[in-house]
């Protein structure tokens, strides 16, 4: 059986978020698969995703003139697409971030897409923007119900799709990187102590209360905050800049969005005090995962998902309250847990986000609706 791993999504080079948990599923399905597995790419991001993935996987390579398609032919399988497919016998294609911007293939090819959250539209609601999260519901609702098969990444994210498009999904967590590599210094917080949140800067991720719980307890402490985000949203980011200008902290807090090697993002984690997760909402919530990995200390918001993914392992305050935020923060780091228990943690989350793991549960999902009739 030929799988094919569509990581079409992937137009920059960077190793964040959705991103990760995509090379993490190529190493998956690589290193404990017994199915032929091929990984579908973009011409130009085909070098950097060998190197992210690590592994000497076979490439479907398209040409990069395909990205420039018109919004209403999105989704469309172009010809060229089609006769890629055919030409390397492909089986089952595995779409690991399905969102408005994918393709839909033939049916003979058993299309099983991930869904990571539905985000944009709860954006939208927050804004105020009806109309577009009307628009983007309708849409996705009309995409989920195109495609056969849909894996989710939560319960949470499960119960949103089901709500909103009475479509049933098979949830399947997703895996932290088994790879070790270095660290590479940055040297501008080489001697300085910091709580570290990584994330996007968009407004559901709280980035503003945690500024504000920061403020609330940094005469107490020594430590700096420092934000590494990504360039996805420049207005988001002056209006940080703004924020933090105005609260007379702009030489505590940094903002980083910058895009940063694995090893310098291991160095990130690894040297932090703390570890934040504000969100107000999350489809997974990788980050304090990777952090608890490192072995740092880790507080999170007390949101559903954040709540199913951690496991009580790690804990939580109220992300709508800055003086719950801060005070779980300042015992965080006044209070942190022992050597012995950050091991523990990060040998419960080694062992429950393992690739392998991952890999079978995909793996027992591929074979049966490879078996269906098309």
């Amino acid at each position: 059986m030929h799988v094919v791993l569509d990581l079409l999504h992937i137009r920059t080079p960077i190793y964040m978020g959705i991103a990760n948990m995509a090379y993490n599923l190529a190493k998956g399905f690589h290193d404990y698969s017994k199915c032929q597995v091929s990984v579908l790419v973009w011409a130009e991001m085909s070098g950097f995703i060998a190197g992210a993935i690590d592994r000497e996987m076979h490439q479907i390579v398209l040409p990069d003139r395909l990205k420039d398609v018109p919004r209403y032919r999105r989704g469309l399988c172009p010809s060229r697409v089609k006769e890629l497919l055919a030409e390397n016998k492909v089986d089952v294609i595995l779409t690991t971030y399905f969102n408005l911007s994918s393709y839909v293939y033939p049916k003979a090819y058993h299309q099983i897409c991930v869904v990571h959250d539905m985000q944009p539209f709860k954006n939208e609601l927050d804004e105020s923007h009806y109309y577009r999260a009307l628009k983007w519901l309708l849409q996705s609702v009309a995409y989920y119900r195109l495609v056969p098969h849909i894996v989710t990444i939560s319960q949470y994210v499960r119960g949103d799709v089901r709500r909103y498009s009475g479509k049933e999904s098979v949830v399947i967590y997703n895996s932290i990187s088994e790879r070790t590599v270095g660290e590479r210094k940055i040297k501008e917080i080489e001697n300085i102590p910091y709580i570290l949140d990584v994330n996007t800067f968009w407004k559901y991720k709280n980035t503003e209360r945690l500024i504000l719980a920061f403020c609330a307890i940094k005469d107490r402490i020594p430590h700096h905050l420092y934000l590494k985000g990504v360039n996805d949203n420049e207005d988001r980011y002056e209006d940080l800049s703004v924020f933090i200008d105005r609260l007379g902290v702009k030489d505590r807090v940094i903002l980083d969005i910058s895009n940063r090697s694995e090893e310098e993002m291991n160095y990130l984690y690894s040297h932090a005090s703390l570890f934040v997760s504000p969100s107000l909402r999350e489809g997974f919530g990788l980050t304090p995962i990777e952090a608890s990995l490192h072995k740092v200390p880790v507080v999170v918001s007390d949101i559903e998902t954040l709540l199913e993914v951690t496991d009580g392992m790690v804990d939580s305050f109220d992300p709508k309250s800055v003086e719950s935020m801060a005070e779980v923060m300042l015992n965080a780091l006044q209070h942190p847990p022992s050597p012995a228990e950050l091991e523990g943690i990060a040998a419960y989350y080694k062992e429950k986000y393992s690739c392998k793991r991952q890999t079978d549960a995909y793996m027992r999902f591929v074979e049966s609706v490879a078996n269906m009739k098309t």
